[in-house]
């Protein structure tokens, strides 16, 4: 399968706009009648393919999901388990939890923390619900998702409520943080190790 967001040289968290300024730059460099190139028109062939893809919000939410389902388990599983156990190492304590794949405690606070595959908008409104009984209990403080691919836009991972319990989603391919909520509980300086920036 083709990784359409390569070709138009956008992160997989690109919003629409960017895509569009991404695909209507690369038409311009691209286009035969532009370019005499003896690979033009192949390539512009290839922009445009991707565009039609991730141009359209419908489209681009099947590709996403056919994109992932594409790339082995085995490498989502060895990619979640290594940070896993890099965590583990990090942590002070490490415990299992109803409603969280783990809470860990670092710095005198409690995180808690889910591991997941694929993060789209149902996942991360699963987990912000069992984030919010987590902090009700008193069990955690804040939470992390860390998700192999994250396919929710920025905006609806810093979405602002009067209840919003801080939260961090790392995206591990892209390798990009997004945080939300009072830094003091420590999510960030969990995982500023693991993000390439």
């Amino acid at each position: 399968m083709r990784d359409y967001y390569r070709i138009l040289d956008l992160p997989h968290t690109a919003a629409a706009g960017e895509i569009q300024r991404a695909y209507r730059r690369l038409a311009r460099r691209h286009h035969p009648d532009r370019n005499p190139a003896p690979g033009a028109a192949e390539r512009m062939a290839l922009i445009n393919e991707a565009y039609e893809w991730l141009g359209d919000a419908d489209k681009r939410s099947v590709y996403d999901r056919r994109f992932v389902a594409a790339e082995p388990a085995e490498l989502q599983t060895a990619v979640l388990d290594a940070v896993r156990d890099l965590l583990k190492q990090r942590s002070t304590r490490w415990l299992d939890s109803d409603g969280a794949d783990a809470i860990l405690e670092t710095g005198g606070r409690r995180v808690a923390v889910r591991f997941l595959g694929l993060l789209g908008s149902v996942e991360l409104d699963d987990w912000k619900r069992a984030l919010d009984g987590l902090v009700r209990r008193g069990l955690a403080e804040g939470g992390v998702c860390i998700a192999y691919r994250v396919f929710v836009d920025a905006d609806a991972l810093s979405a602002k409520s009067p209840r919003a319990q801080p939260l961090a989603v790392l995206d591990l391919v892209e390798a990009r943080l997004y945080r939300r909520g009072d830094s003091e509980v420590g999510i960030a300086a969990l995982l500023e190790p693991l993000v390439l920036e």
